[in-house]
């Protein structure tokens, strides 16, 4: 579930977000998305002033394969 943004009053109306996809939660808890893929934002913030900011995404699906058969392999020595 994700919380309210405590902090958010309104938005900037000088950036245009409503072709942005995403929610953000001002009012009350909300559940997650069931979309694929699944992204976050990761945010951290140093005492020294450091900051980093990371957005994340889900990796992709992939179908599972067959290991292949081990096969011993044979080295000869022709003089």
């Amino acid at each position: 579930q994700v919380p309210p943004n405590l902090h958010l009053k309104s938005m900037n109306p000088n950036i245009d977000i409503s072709n942005f996809p995403t929610n953000i939660p001002t009012s009350s808890v909300i559940e997650w998305a069931k979309a694929k893929p699944v992204r976050a934002g990761i945010s951290s913030f140093g005492f020294s002033g450091t900051n980093s900011h990371v957005n994340t995404e889900e990796a992709p699906q992939t179908p599972e394969v067959a290991p292949p058969s081990l096969q011993p392999i044979v080295w000869t020595r022709r003089d």
